[in-house]
């Protein structure tokens, strides 16, 4: 897998979505998100892009019919233990995230591939013309 890409096309969490449907029992979708940065210290303008992305990804899966959360800006050992928990993973390209996929999946967790089938990522959301 590529090195740190955390940002997929559209078309990546669709398969996504069609993947958590087809399990019949998720109803809800937890987007969760951090940074470097601290960010209550810096202004909102900073994270526009980011901001923007995250809902584009919502509401993607509002309109598939989900009930979609938001965690953003938790302590990274909050965040692994919340997704230690969950019923379903699909992480995103980081290194944080598969260190926490590869950590839960042995505690039952099932763990969505989100890989492209050539094996490479997307590279962005807005990228993508369907």
């Amino acid at each position: 897998m590529p090195n740190n890409v955390y940002v997929a096309t559209r078309a990546h969490w669709r398969r996504v979505a069609r993947q958590l449907r087809a399990r019949g029992n998720v109803s809800r979708v937890s987007l969760l998100a951090g940074s470097h940065f601290n960010l209550t210290d810096l202004a909102p303008r900073q994270f526009r892009k980011s901001c923007a992305y995250l809902a584009a990804v919502g509401q993607l899966f509002a309109d598939a019919n989900f009930t979609v959360r938001y965690r953003i800006g938790q302590p990274p050992d909050d965040d692994a233990r919340f997704m230690s928990r969950v019923g379903v993973l699909a992480p995103s390209g980081g290194a944080f995230a598969r260190m926490v996929a590869a950590a839960v999946k042995p505690l039952g967790v099932h763990v969505i591939r989100t890989e492209v089938p050539d094996g490479r990522w997307e590279a962005r959301l807005e990228e993508e013309t369907d």
